[in-house]
């Protein structure tokens, strides 16, 4: 499909995809660290 050699297209696409959960549990973590060093969200209510 496309000229793309079967086995160069898995190994692109599951490239891809281990970058996206890197980068995913990446920003997990960075929001773990900001969280315990006292950078939370302040939720205030209307009225």
């Amino acid at each position: 499909m496309m000229g793309i050699n079967e086995e160069k297209a898995f190994l692109f696409s599951s490239s891809i995809l281990t970058v996206a959960m890197v980068s995913l549990v990446g920003m997990l973590a960075v929001t773990v660290i900001f969280w315990g060093s006292g950078i939370a969200p302040v939720f205030n209510t209307a009225g």
